[in-house]
């Protein structure tokens, strides 16, 4: 009864699971630019503009194309997901659709045919299922299954949706990039204003990506309290002034940035500039014993200390160190790994003013890493400081 009933509405509902399974060949590099733009402009797109993309790259793709895609699906989603999983988000599936998308006119209508899907799936052995399945694709047309698959991004969520979109990104080789229908779109998206700059005090200027979140009132209250309790248990007592604090979108992996100026400076920009290697030392050690001291008082972990540096920073001298830490857990992002954090500082007068950038290592690349490169270009004083 299945395969000549039951297969073709079953169909449906596998094509959508198809549609957000992620790739499994990624190639997420980063000797690819034209990738790391892509990557760029889809974190950064709307839901409409995510939905649209999608649309527009399963409109485009050739029946042979189409073809391969489903082919994958068959070696892929029907032969890799348990039965117990696969089970499971079809019945999920049957249950989100609308009496409309069942093909009934009427309620009662409706609750029957949702009602024998259910049946066919809690009840059909899942061989027979995967059977049946593979079966009717190999009836089914081109245009049936594009419009069946259209049907699905129209109704998929956007986090989904956007996740095909970067598997889609990271699968194909750097060389055929420009190649993807999909890139016929990206020009037009996120391009013109990727970064709205921030002017603070003291003439500070920095960049923030439009898609990210620039925490205010009673959030940035609850991080300043912490600071100055973990800086309290570090035995630092220095005023610090937090002037703005940004973290990327909740449906990416965590990234972060700040601006701190603390009231109590140790060189000037003469010093600095004149440092040796044994000043440089003392102050990388310093340094690395009140973080991993901060660290672990929230409970976080070093990973590994990679050291500090002089550089020229926004025109003046600049004390540059960074570090991998632990993940702290304490979040629901959907990609979770080691955080590479950034600390760079300025003298500044009597001041010191400093620019922390954090992002999530994935890898041997990360989604947020050129982005926290072009934050800490961004950053200026505006009267030239």
């Amino acid at each position: 009864m299945l395969c000549y009933l039951g297969s073709r509405r079953i169909l449906v509902f596998v094509l959508i699971l198809f549609t957000i399974l992620p790739s499994s060949d990624l190639r997420a590099d980063d000797n690819c630019p034209s990738r790391s733009k892509a990557r760029f402009i889809v974190i950064n797109m709307s839901c409409s503009e995510v939905r649209a993309a999608a649309q527009h790259q399963m409109t485009t793709l050739s029946c042979e194309d189409l073809s391969h895609h489903v082919e994958e699906m068959k070696q892929g989603a029907l032969t890799n997901i348990t039965c117990d999983d696969f089970r499971e988000r079809s019945l999920a599936t049957v249950m989100s659709k609308s009496c409309g998308q069942l093909g009934a006119t009427n309620e009662a209508e409706c609750n029957r045919r949702r009602a024998e899907l259910l049946s066919d799936l809690r009840t059909t052995p899942c061989a027979k299922l995967r059977e049946g399945v593979v079966s009717e694709l190999q009836q089914t047309s081109c245009a049936q299954i594009r419009a069946i698959i259209l049907e699905n991004i129209q109704s998929a969520g956007c986090p989904e949706l956007r996740a095909q979109l970067l598997d889609l990104v990271n699968s194909v080789d750097c060389a055929e990039m420009h190649a993807l229908p999909l890139f016929d779109r990206l020009p037009s998206i996120g391009t013109n204003n990727e970064m709205t700059e921030f002017r603070l005090t003291n003439g500070i200027v920095i960049g923030i990506p439009k898609s990210w979140i620039v925490l205010a009132g009673q959030q940035q209250r609850k991080i300043d309290a912490e600071t100055h309790r973990l800086l309290d248990l570090s035995g630092i007592g220095s005023q610090v002034d937090r002037l703005i604090v940004a973290t990327s979108p909740l449906h990416t992996s965590y990234a972060y940035t700040d601006v701190v100026i603390s009231s109590e400076n140790t060189y000037s920009q003469p010093q600095l500039q004149n440092f040796t290697n044994q000043d440089l030392s003392a102050y990388d050690a310093a340094t690395k014993a009140v973080i991993s001291n901060m660290l672990n008082s929230a409970g976080g972990r070093m990973l590994s200390w990679l050291g500090t540096r002089v550089e020229r920073f926004a025109g003046h001298w600049a004390l540059v160190s960074s570090y991998r830490r632990a993940d702290l857990g304490r979040d629901t992002r959907p990609t979770k790994g080691p955080i590479r954090v950034t600390l760079t500082t300025i003298p500044f007068g009597i001041k010191a003013i400093t620019v922390t950038v954090s992002y999530t290592e994935l890898g041997r690349t990360s989604e947020w890493q050129e982005t926290t490169n072009a934050i800490r270009a961004s950053f200026k004083f505006e009267d030239g400081g």
